[in-house]
């Protein structure tokens, strides 16, 4: 009698096709390389939406909560190796997914990311938690996901949103500033270690001081050299902004070997470092979750 086995499913037949394509190797020339790329996130973000749905059919089990996990979100983020907004977006595409079917079927043919589909999809779903009777609209939402890249199309969102319920937004953005933090930690050797969450506006302020640090300090200037040799601390961009900031370094009692602890940069980083440079650009609005006055002596002492 000839014994009959079992077919194997799909998901193993999909694991060992995925497994003979990652062994190929990939283009060599440009165009070749152009059409690589795209077809294979084509095909990344339909497996994304077919990884939505099931993440939403889990999050209508109690599976997580038997697993040990306090929601469906958190058991997809540590089992899956996915940051909470990756998972909390799983979820959202799947449980909006009838919502949206042309934006479902736009990224099947190509038009639209998964990215796309899932700000479309949350936009739906922060609207459809406005109480409100009228049906979700995905139209103009779809047609600006074709023409704008992921950033900026999470700005339409944002403004979609807004005039949908401008008293929830507000009250969202009111929930974001007040969960704001920041907070500095000194270690070995004078290393400072930052930690924070911000809203947009105190975020603009710390990258709009934080920026011009990072780039080259003229001609001849090496970040390695001025990171690892035993120069003086102070002769960093960094320190001798902060240290700029510091009235003296007498009043702080420190010398240039010793700058100013980095938490000097909260008081000065609602403005810009001084220049005689007639082109530069104005200071950034202030922000009202800021000090907008330099750094004291008595602001100084350790």
């Amino acid at each position: 009698m000839v014994r009959m086995h079992n077919p194997p499913d799909e998901l193993a037949l999909l694991e060992a096709a995925v497994a003979r394509f990652y062994e190929q190797p990939v283009p060599k020339d440009g165009p070749a390389l152009a059409s690589y790329l795209t077809r294979v996130q084509r095909v990344s973000d339909r497996l994304a939406v077919k990884s939505s749905q099931g993440a939403a059919a889990f999050a209508e089990t109690d599976e997580y909560d038997n697993q040990g996990s306090v929601s469906s979100i958190h058991w997809i983020r540590v089992n899956c190796h996915l940051t909470g907004g990756a998972a909390a977006d799983r979820v959202a595409v799947g449980q909006q997914l009838e919502s949206v079917p042309e934006s479902h079927q736009s990224l099947l043919e190509g038009e639209i990311g998964f990215a796309h589909l899932a700000h479309i999809a949350r936009t739906s779903a922060a609207i459809e938690e406005t109480g409100t009777t009228q049906p979700f609209d995905e139209m103009p939402l779809l047609e600006k996901a074709r023409d704008l890249t992921v950033g900026r199309f999470i700005d339409f969102c944002h403004h979609v949103r807004h005039a949908a319920d401008p008293e929830g937004y507000a009250a969202q953005e009111v929930a974001g500033v007040e969960a704001r933090s920041l907070s500095m930690k000194t270690g070995e050797g004078g290393m400072v270690w930052l930690r924070g969450v911000l809203d947009p506006e105190g975020a603009a302020v710390v990258r709009t001081a934080i920026e011009p640090l990072a780039r080259r300090n003229g001609k001849g200037y090496d970040a390695s050299t001025t990171a690892a040799s035993p120069m003086p601390r102070s002769s960093s961009p960094a320190a001798r902004w902060t240290t700029r900031w510091c009235p003296s370094a007498a009043a702080c009692g420190r010398t240039s070997r010793s700058p100013p602890p980095l938490r000097l940069c909260s008081s000065a980083l609602a403005r810009r470092p001084p220049t005689s440079s007639s082109h530069s650009p104005s200071r950034p609005r202030r922000s009202s979750g800021w000090p907008a006055t330099a750094a004291s002596p008595e602001s100084c002492s350790a």
